[in-house]
């Protein structure tokens, strides 16, 4: 099976024993940290977390090998950052920075099921907002679900051109407005076709769900990343 990035894997591990709401409180902890991280620091978070993804075995390689788009924004960044400032170590330092927020996603979305995170901030917030809670769970949902659609059917549609020997070379503009209003068509079709199976379940996108609990584990994780945030913030 191919593999596709920020789509959630099937398995027990550190992160996926996680509460999801305790896991998007360390998402924006550790996003936040790289705002005002020095060189230094930021690579002792990156490493921090490719430690994290060896350990839980995220096939790193492999989605980059089948998502070339980040690997090569990741170097246009490089570039254009070393063509205006002229300065190496301040464009390795902004795209070790984005680098570093495509990992927390990935680790985020490969641990993570669309259904567990809706689950868990739904609970949250329908003890403010009610009701209208779920509808924005429900939402969160499907946004989440429809993330490692656009990139496996990015993929699908790049290799049926390559089948078809086309090159996006010969007519750059006229092949690329092709290629993007067809990526569009596709993903409202799935979107509906994921909209009617939901609706043959009779499924209530208001209605209340049950989520998981919490565990000293989730305190830990987000001790660690207040800890990580605060270093970055007041050092």
């Amino acid at each position: 099976m191919a593999l596709t990035v920020f789509s959630t894997r099937n398995g027990s591990n550190l992160l996926t024993r996680l509460n999801p709401f305790a896991k998007l409180v360390c998402l924006i902890l550790l996003s936040a940290s790289s705002m005002h991280a020095d060189p230094i620091q930021l690579a002792s978070v990156l490493a921090f977390i490719l430690v994290l993804s060896a350990i839980i075995r995220m096939p790193l390689i492999g989605y980059l090998k089948q998502t070339p788009s980040l690997p090569l924004l990741t170097a246009f960044i490089f570039l254009t950052e070393l063509a205006v400032t002229k300065s190496m170590k301040g464009s390795f330092f902004e795209a070790a920075k984005f680098f570093y927020l495509i990992m927390l996603g990935m680790l985020m979305m490969d641990t993570t099921a669309p259904d567990g995170l809706a689950a868990s901030t739904g609970i949250l917030l329908s003890r403010i907002f009610g009701r209208k809670a779920w509808s924005f769970a429900s939402d969160v949902m499907l946004t989440l679900s429809m993330i490692p659609r656009i990139f496996s059917t990015s993929r699908t549609m790049l290799q049926a051109r390559r089948a078809r020997s086309g090159s996006f070379l010969a007519h750059p503009v006229e092949n690329l407005s092709s290629y993007t209003l067809s990526l569009f068509s596709m993903l409202m079709d799935d979107l509906r076709d994921y909209d009617l199976a939901l609706r043959c379940r009779l499924y209530d996108p208001s209605a209340p769900r049950a989520a998981e609990g919490y565990r000293m584990a989730d305190l830990y994780a987000i001790i660690i990343s207040l800890v990580a945030f605060l270093w970055t913030r007041l050092f």
